[in-house]
């Protein structure tokens, strides 16, 4: 999960923002070849500027109505250092338009919407009391309005590494996963749960033995959950069926050790899916070969198959990269997304998976010759419709510079389709209205200048949003 920028790393991003945004336009940096014409509207500016803006998020309740939230963090004027920062979320109506943005506590992951209009949000807050620092892990309840009640703590832990993850059902079942210190170098994973009406129930050890680095969690239709996560270099899994106890930990595959991004799904059936991409990175710049690995467990079955790779390379992976996409339809068809490497170029690519676990149809999304990394996967209301979203980089390879897209259905992928225009767009989000069928993205977009000699806090970033008509 990327993170706000630190006060110290303000005017060096900056810096290197500027050079290659200038590059970018000096040798009119887009997307070679054609980007299908869709009927994709007109960008809205949805947010007001910041100077750096992170996290976007879109989602839709039952009802069609949507909330989208984000993260920001402007520069100290004058001098350096960080400025305010928080985020902020601003709801959708079903005709597409937005509201004024409105503070909400600040997002340590993605919001959840489930029923018919309401919504959650996690926050995780450093308390210094007492001489010793405590995380507090806190969630709002709010709708998609965009108002939240003030938060409640569901767990207080040592300050851990990684962030906490948030899960729901439609039925408002939520799940919240987190690492856990509990001393001598141990890090255990720990799932605090919320059945529908109820209130959150207290932390419970999902795993206590080795040092857990970071955690997911799914909910599944029916209530049942899956808790997937890497300890020193291993990936496990635990799986809960609906009405039951979690089952015993069982190892998936080999990972890196605190350099692994892990995504977990369930499917209508009872299907799961555990994927996770790797790579080890050094200060020194060198790194070992990225993988991409997938374990699937079919409906009725009380084991995962062994653990398939989908993909491997020895290129450094881009620091756009967030790590592979893991979604699931109605009808409990998979996708996963995830950035390749074709020799020359990073590329885009989408995993339709079997939900028996046979071989997934893989393909490329991204036009060849460009450099691109996989921003957003989203499924729809229809069986097999997904939107995969990836970001053009410049013509350096290095920052993103144009959202893309391309529709999947049973009938196959439509596209790529140009979501923004070529002018320093990255970080998409995107998700399907469950009433019209029809899918949104939200991205962040440097508006203004912001080359060499600009100053930090004279940087301005927005989050715009684009909707697919039919």
């Amino acid at each position: 999960m990327r993170r706000l920028l630190t006060a110290g790393s303000l005017a060096a991003v900056a810096a290197v923002a500027s050079l290659a945004a200038v590059a970018s336009l000096a040798a009119g940096a887009g997307v070679p070849g054609s980007a299908a014409a869709a009927s994709w509207s007109s960008p809205l500016t949805i947010s007001g500027p910041a100077t750096f803006l992170e996290a976007p998020f879109v989602g839709f309740a039952a009802s069609g109505r949507g909330l989208a939230a984000w993260s920001f963090q402007d520069a100290a004027s004058p001098g350096p250092g960080p400025g305010p920062g928080g985020s902020r979320a601003a709801a959708r109506a079903s005709d597409g338009s937005y509201r004024g943005a409105s503070a909400i506590p600040a997002l340590a992951a993605p919001p959840v919407l489930y029923g018919r209009d309401r919504s959650a949000v996690l926050t995780a807050v450093l308390d210094h009391r007492g001489g010793h620092p405590r995380q507090r892990i806190r969630v709002a309840f709010g709708a998609t309005g965009g108002r939240f009640d003030p938060p409640s703590t569901i767990a207080t832990l040592t300050p851990a590494s990684g962030p906490p993850t948030l899960a729901a059902n439609a039925a408002g079942q939520l799940a919240v996963v987190y690492v856990e210190p509990l001393g001598h170098g141990r890090r255990a994973v720990a799932l605090v749960e919320r059945r529908p009406g109820r209130r959150f129930g207290s932390p419970n050890i999902v795993a206590g033995r080795g040092r857990a680095d970071t955690a997911a969690v799914a909910v599944g239709p029916r209530g049942s959950l899956v808790v997937a996560w890497e300890a020193d270099g291993q990936v496990l899994e635990r799986v809960r069926a609906p009405g039951g106890a979690l089952e015993p930990v069982t190892r998936l595959g080999s990972a890196v050790k605190g350099q692994t991004t892990v995504r977990a799904a369930l499917a209508p059936s009872g299907a799961v899916w555990v994927a996770w991409s790797s790579q080890l990175l050094t200060e020194g710049g060198g790194n070992g070969p990225f993988t991409v690995r997938l374990a699937v467990r079919p409906a009725g079955r009380r084991a995962f198959g062994a653990a398939r790779e989908l993909d491997r390379h020895l290129h450094r992976a881009s620091v756009e990269d967030p790590g592979v996409r893991l979604a699931v339809d109605p009808a409990g068809r998979g996708f996963l997304a995830w950035t390749g490497f074709d020799g020359v170029h990073f590329d885009a690519r989408l995993a339709e998976l079997d939900p028996t676990g046979g071989a997934p149809r893989v393909q490329t999304l991204s036009p060849p010759g460009t450099d691109s990394v996989i921003g957003a996967l989203a499924t729809g209301p229809r069986p097999g419709t997904a939107l995969a979203v990836w970001v053009g980089l410049d013509s350096v390879g290095e920052l993103g510079t144009q959202v893309l897209a391309r529709l999947i259905t049973p009938a196959g992928a439509q596209g790529p389709e140009a979501v923004s225009d070529a002018d320093r767009a990255r970080l998409p989000a995107a998700a399907f209205d469950p009433s019209s069928g029809n899918p949104t993205v939200v991205w962040t977009q440097r508006v203004g200048p912001d080359g060499p000699g600009v100053a930090v806090a004279r940087v301005q970033t927005v989050v715009r949003a684009s909707t697919r008509a039919p």
